[in-house]
């Protein structure tokens, strides 16, 4: 009460409460700052830039923030301060303020580090940050000053893949980085097909007549002629294939003939040629050898033919026999004769 009684009437109705509020905080924040509690100058210098701004309330910020270790924001404040000096013509010390702000913004931008991001078309939906904290877009391309040291870049696009790199920068140097966005593959349509529905049936009701089956009629069938010992049989036709066995069984065996006499006469010639008597010798013994030879081949063939023809008259008897009507009414089997060269098989299927 004391303290508010030794202010002027007439002061304490010109001075609104966010003034009061705003002067008690610059008093704190260069307390905090001749104590060296940097962190807390800046919070109460921040708090009574937000209630109102001057060119000199931002060489504080930006001096605080400099012995605080943050080079960007130091630049940042002290471009504030120089620039707000360099506009405000009435501003009290203007020169000396503007001067001080151009040295501390020179100190400042010594110890930042400067970053350009470089990308050709930016896709739909681009953000990039800078150790968490988002770039406006528009800057690519430009120097963007960062603290010195690793810095964490981060871009991401919708339909791309996330960029994710750390960057060296140095103080007081610029360093250029390439983004390269890559396209994600786009997986295929899904395939909608609608469900097929069977589409309604209407049918006319139906009225079924029965009636009752006709009977074919009856067609009387003809009684076979009967003969002396029963009905008689249709003639047939006479059978080609027994015939044709017993023709060539027949040629077989007159081969099998003439290939035996063939081999006589070898072998009389043989004969000839070298005597019977094994203890003499034989004069011609080379010749004797290829009628010994030829004998062997042609009474070879006198087998096979003879093998054959029997063969083929046996099966034309056999299948004459069976082909003959008596056979027929009395067999309920089945005949088949299959020839190769100088075979003949004969199957019996059934029951006789």
């Amino acid at each position: 009460m004391a303290l508010h009684a030794l202010v002027p009437t007439e002061v304490r109705g010109q001075a609104p409460p966010v003034e009061v509020v705003r002067a008690e905080l610059i008093t704190e924040a260069r307390a905090a700052s001749r104590a060296g509690d940097h962190p807390r100058a800046i919070d109460r210098a921040s708090r009574a830039w937000q209630l109102r701004g001057t060119p000199s309330l931002a060489y504080l910020l930006a001096r605080e923030h400099l012995a605080a270790g943050h080079a960007v924001e130091a630049l940042t404040w002290a471009t504030t301060c120089e620039r707000g000096a360099e506009a405000d013509v009435a501003l009290r010390d203007r020169a000396a303020l503007r001067a001080t702000c151009g040295e501390l913004r020179a100190s400042s931008d010594a110890r930042v580090g400067r970053i350009t991001l470089r990308l050709g078309a930016p896709p739909p939906g681009f953000r990039v940050e800078l150790d968490g904290a988002a770039m406006p877009v528009a800057l690519l391309g430009l120097p963007y000053p960062v603290e010195p040291g690793v810095v964490r870049l981060r871009a991401e696009a919708p339909g791309h893949r996330e960029v994710a790199e750390d960057v060296q920068v140095a103080a007081g140097s610029s360093v250029e980085v390439t983004i390269a966005m890559e396209p994600l593959p786009q997986a295929p349509p899904p395939q909608t097909t609608a469900p097929y529905t069977t589409p309604p049936q209407t049918t006319a009701p139906q009225t079924t007549l029965q009636l009752p089956p006709a009977e074919a009629p009856s067609v009387p069938q003809a009684a076979p002629p009967l003969g002396p010992h029963g009905p008689l049989r249709t003639p047939t036709a006479p059978l080609v294939g027994p015939w044709v066995l017993f023709g060539s069984g027949a040629g077989a065996l007159l081969l099998g003939l003439g290939f035996y006499a063939l081999a006589s006469s070898q072998r009389a010639e043989r004969d000839l040629r070298c005597p019977a008597e094994p203890a003499l010798p034989c004069p011609d013994a080379e010749g004797a050898s290829d009628y010994d030879d030829r004998y062997r081949g042609l009474l070879v063939a006198t087998n096979a033919s003879f093998v054959v023809g029997a063969t083929a008259l046996l099966g034309g008897a056999l299948w004459w026999w069976l082909s003959s009507p008596r056979a027929r009414d009395r067999r309920r089997g089945a005949l088949s004769l299959h020839g190769g060269p100088g075979t003949l098989v004969v199957t019996l299927r059934g029951a006789w």
